[in-house]
């Protein structure tokens, strides 16, 4: 019941809501990898 009740919500929330203010460990993981990409490819 309450997996229903936030996902309801996780779709209300912003992008940058979603993505900067995260707790979630899946999209944290992602936004890690995401800039290690990103220092990789300007070092």
């Amino acid at each position: 019941m309450s997996a229903q009740i936030s996902d309801s919500i996780e779709e209300k929330r912003g992008f940058f809501t979603r993505w900067f203010m995260s707790t979630n460990h899946k999209d944290i993981g992602i936004l890690y990898l995401f800039t290690a990409g990103t220092a990789g490819l300007i070092a």
